[in-house]
């Protein structure tokens, strides 16, 4: 929480320096967290933001920053549930606790999108390349704006850890029980409900993402590569 406050200063330190931004085109990832949860579907690039922790308020003032930047061209990728085949994420902490207990309680009723760091770089890089082959200011000034860049399909955290075991090469995966949230509070507010629609990114790039689990085996496969279990 400490790190998350001072990304928060930093952001409004930025905004109050809107010079730094405007040298030329910037790229930015954010986060599901600057919404609430409230809203019953998918979230879209205009509706309202009401972050409930110090981590969606910091994404937000950068959000912000970067677009009150005067002549600042940008890209703003919001995106969900990432996980990975290093560091610290959802993915590698089920695997570690898969191994080591026989019953997991994993919240069911928050849902969202996992979404393979993988995905977000070549999505992202895929995107920033179709500028480079036209005019780029007239591409920058047609595509300044904020998308939702997260993996097709959703679930629940319960589903995607029964999902990550079934993929997996446990002998024998433990039981995974579905809680609801009130039985895991956690130091930062969660929204309910993190699923972003992708229809304005596929339509303004011709991009499709792929479904979250398809890629949950791509990152086991990796993992696997990568001996990534010496690190537990």
């Amino acid at each position: 929480m400490q790190r998350d406050a001072l990304e928060c200063r930093g952001a409004r330190s930025a905004r109050g320096g809107g010079e730094a931004f405007a040298c030329g085109p910037h790229s930015l990832f954010s986060t599901d967290y600057v919404f609430d949860g409230s809203k019953e579907r998918p979230y879209v690039e205009d509706d309202a933001v009401n972050p409930q922790n110090v981590y969606g308020r910091s994404k937000l003032a950068g959000e912000q920053a970067i677009i009150a930047a005067a002549g600042c061209h940008h890209l703003i990728f919001r995106t969900s549930w990432v996980y990975g085949s290093r560091g610290k994420n959802f993915l590698l902490t089920m695997l570690r606790l898969g191994a080591e207990r026989e019953e997991l309680s994993v919240v069911a009723d928050q849902f969202g999108a996992p979404t393979w760091s993988n995905t977000i770089a070549s999505l992202s890089a895929n995107i920033l390349a179709q500028s480079i082959g036209s005019d780029q200011s007239d591409w920058w000034q047609q595509h300044s704006w904020g998308y939702r860049l997260t993996a097709s399909g959703e679930t629940s955290w319960h589903g995607f850890t029964e999902a990550i075991f079934e993929l997996s090469d446990l002998e024998k995966g433990p039981r995974v029980k579905a809680i609801p949230a009130v039985s895991y509070p956690t130091s930062a507010a969660r929204p309910s409900n993190s699923r972003m629609s992708n229809d304005k990114t596929t339509a303004s790039f011709d991009l499709r993402a792929p479904a979250g689990a398809k890629h949950c085996g791509c990152a086991r496969r990796r993992i696997e590569r990568l001996n990534i279990r010496t690190f537990f």
